[in-house]
């Protein structure tokens, strides 16, 4: 389901980093550009 996605995303990138999340999970989302974009701007 979108909500058990959701979760297991949050928690692989909260305690392993964004780079634990498999990029074709990323790449298949609608706003991958958008988020990734603002998340290159955090500090």
């Amino acid at each position: 389901s979108a909500a058990r996605g959701m979760v297991v995303g949050m928690v692989l990138g909260a305690s392993l980093g964004r780079n634990a999340i498999p990029r074709r999970w990323l790449e298949g989302m609608v706003k991958y550009r958008e988020i990734e974009a603002a998340l290159e701007k955090l500090p």
